[in-house]
């Protein structure tokens, strides 16, 4: 069906938390989180790091090696990575990542360190 919300979802209260060579493949490819008119319910992302204002969860967060794709549905996504958390003192690192077929862009919050 692939219809989730996110590939990986990474919540609102993790801490010390690595995914390694992780890959997101056709998220949301079905549609499903758009209504009839064709308008986002939600946003979709291959990979989401979840965060509330105001918490000082998630951190410790680091994706090295990982990609999100969308060739079969291409804009089935609205993005390849969507962090919500991002911001001083909460450690969240993305390494080597990857991302094609995103509908709005293929990062939003967080931005690629190089090196590994």
């Amino acid at each position: 069906m692939r219809g989730g919300i996110a590939g990986f979802l990474v919540g609102a209260e993790s801490e010390n938390v690595e995914l390694i060579r992780c890959r997101a493949v056709e998220t949301a490819a079905n549609g499903y989180w758009n209504a009839s008119d064709g308008r986002r319910l939600m946003e979709t992302a291959g990979f989401r790091i979840q965060g509330v204002a105001g918490q000082a969860l998630p951190k410790g967060i680091r994706i090295r090696e990982s990609s999100a794709h969308n060739r079969l549905h291409p804009g089935a996504i609205d993005y390849g990575i969507l962090c919500d958390a991002a911001g001083p003192g909460r450690d969240i690192t993305l390494v080597d990542f990857a991302t094609s077929g995103a509908k709005i862009q293929g990062l939003k919050g967080i931005e690629i360190a190089s090196g590994k």
